[in-house]
């Protein structure tokens, strides 16, 4: 397993040297950076999966970088990508914060046009059969029921409610952490957890992940940004508009399922950050009880006090 204390800082690949960034929590892959392309390394059957899915991904248009070569090094496999920017967008949208107190139209832009590229390539790989177990697992069900077992009961039956509802959209092969942390100015990056799950579930994630930090207090991490309203019409009205006309509902009717069900994978699995994972059980905990007395959450979601 490769560990970061044992991470070399620096690998040199045919003269080209790459410096250390991160190695995820949940897997061993490294991930190394030079100037004009990212590397990623660990060990062979993990870096040939996430590759060929990588490979899947660009048949299908997802606006990702493109792979630029793949090989072995002391014993591990690696693959090169081409850099799609050098600031993610979740740092733009802090700095437009910063300095104008909203997001920046031309930051937006750039999210809203590669959300929609996105969006039609993930439409394309849609299929009817049915993968709830997959969906179960990808939002990471299997864990809350774990690291909440007191509210075991509702969970399950939040689940339920939440995939009789999604279910009227088809399957798709789903990023499962689409948001502004992994979206840079050309391109959408870290497909390391795809899963088999419901269209539109990543596009509702994508937008709000942001607000399941609270905005602030004594808190491990809180939140940097928030869009405006007139933002999430803009965006909503745009996956809409693909929806329908792909043949498929309205997004937005269904912003209050995806959330609930981005809420519960926000809520589980959290290391080292207990004050995090304690506001999350307690938004979790506030918002499925009223999705299943069919209440709307999504404004307790913006607005879920710190």
């Amino acid at each position: 397993m490769l560990k970061e204390k044992t991470t070399p800082k620096r690998l040199i690949i045919e003269d080209q040297t790459f410096k250390f960034l991160r190695t995820r929590v949940y897997d061993p892959v490294s991930i190394y950076s030079s100037r004009d392309a990212f590397l990623r390394i660990g060990k062979h059957d993990l870096i040939r999966k996430e590759l060929q899915i990588h490979r899947q991904l660009l048949a299908h248009g997802f606006p990702i970088p493109e792979v630029l070569r793949e090989g072995e090094i002391d014993g591990q496999y690696f693959y090169i990508e081409k850099s799609v920017g050098t600031s993610l967008l979740t740092y733009l949208f802090s700095e437009d914060y910063k300095k104008y107190g909203n997001i920046s139209n031309r930051n937006f832009s750039t999210f809203l046009s590669l959300t929609r590229q996105f969006a039609e390539a993930q439409l394309s790989t849609a299929t009817t059969k049915k993968h709830d177990k997959d969906f179960y697992c990808g939002i990471y069900m299997n864990y809350i029921l774990d690291d909440f077992p007191q509210f075991k009961d509702e969970l399950i039956e939040a689940f339920n409610k939440i995939t009789k509802r999604v279910s009227a959209f088809p399957v798709v092969l789903t990023h499962g952490d689409l948001n502004p942390h992994n979206i840079l100015p050309k391109g959408i990056i870290d497909f390391g957890y795809v899963f088999n799950g419901y269209a539109g579930y990543d596009l509702v994630g994508n937008i709000y992940q942001i607000y399941l930090f609270p905005k602030e207090g004594n808190y491990e991490s809180i939140r940097p940004y928030g869009f405006t309203k007139k933002q999430f019409d803009t965006y909503f009205k745009a996956m809409d508009n693909i929806y329908s006309g792909n043949g498929y509902p309205e997004l937005s009717e269904y912003q209050d399922d995806f959330m609930l069900a981005k809420t519960i994978w926000a809520a589980a699995r959290i290391i080292g950050k207990p004050k995090i994972q304690k506001w999350r059980f307690s938004l979790l905990e506030k918002i499925t009880l009223d999705y299943l007395d069919s209440k709307p959450i999504i404004e307790t979601v913006k607005k879920f006090p710190s």
